[in-house]
């Protein structure tokens, strides 16, 4: 009896892995390419992605976050040093929600310019948006 039941449990547990590993792969299969493989459709020329989750400015802040994501893996690429922190504060008090948010960059530049274009824009299912950033 025993032996059955820890066979049976293990080919829940299996089949349960299974069905979520499917999941995963398909739901990263539906994703633009560029997201997880920025130069591959760059022609040669350096290229980034960057995503970002709902903002609390609205849908034009969460896409700068993105595109500035994007222009940042680029200047990484040319070996520019650059530090980002990010402070939230999410508060709730008796069903009222509010939250802060302060961001700092540190970068590091000799003589360095980069001119890109926004090359596309992507909003997943979750509301992250994600923008596909090719260097001019």
């Amino acid at each position: 009896m025993k032996t059955s039941l820890l066979i049976l449990c293990t080919s829940i547990f299996l089949v349960a892995c299974a069905q979520n590993s499917l999941e995963e792969t398909q739901s990263k299969k539906s994703l633009p390419n560029w997201i997880l493989n920025p130069e591959s459709g760059a022609n040669g020329k350096l290229a980034g992605s960057g995503c970002s989750k709902i903002h609390y400015k609205g849908i034009e802040a969460q896409k700068k976050l993105a595109i500035s994501r994007a222009i940042e893996q680029i200047a990484i690429q040319k070996k520019v040093k650059i530090n980002t922190s990010t402070y939230r504060n999410k508060l709730n008090q008796n069903g009222v929600i509010s939250s802060t948010s302060k961001n700092s960059s540190l970068q590091e530049v000799e003589d360095l310019n980069i001119s890109s274009t926004v090359k596309e824009i992507y909003l997943k299912e979750n509301g992250d948006i994600c923008a596909w950033v090719i260097e001019n």
